[in-house]
């Protein structure tokens, strides 16, 4: 996803997004925006430090002057299985506004106390409606790795 003139950071790689009605059942679909998937960019860059990781959210082809959150969702212990969107604790909410053309750039950071311990985490992101919640589009799972400091 990065231009090919563009110089990689290192620990830094691209997640993909998906439509929330082809990973998901039930209500979930019902509100997708076609492309919207393949349009917009999830780029994860892991860090050291205090900060373990910067999210970088590139979104496109969605509804102009539009509210969004995007919702970043760790695994669940107990039970995280292998495909996105099956986690049950949300512990980052991110609400934005794209513009005129649908688009809009985020970035944030997860810091150590956003982790109870050091291992490695399982996280996605879920970008949802923010007027009704519905989801539009759940990321691939990624990792992050969180050292004890």
């Amino acid at each position: 996803m990065f231009e090919a003139s563009e110089r990689v950071p290192p620990n830094t790689f691209n997640v993909k997004w998906n439509l929330s009605g082809a990973v998901k059942s039930g209500a979930y679909g019902k509100i997708d925006i076609p492309n919207s998937d393949s349009e917009s960019k999830l780029i994860v860059e892991q860090l050291e430090g205090e900060i373990k990781a910067k999210i970088i959210c590139d979104m496109r082809g969605l509804k102009p002057i539009s509210g969004y959150k995007l919702d970043v969702i760790k695994e669940n212990v107990l039970h995280s299985p292998d495909f996105p969107g099956r986690f049950s604790d949300t512990f980052r909410h991110s609400p934005f506004t794209t513009d005129n053309e649908g688009c809009v750039k985020e970035e944030f950071f997860l810091r150590s106390n956003d982790f109870p311990n050091p291992r490695i985490h399982t996280l996605s992101v879920f970008l949802n409606d923010s007027v009704d919640g519905r989801t539009i589009l759940i990321s691939d799972n990624f990792p992050v790795r969180v050292r004890a400091t």
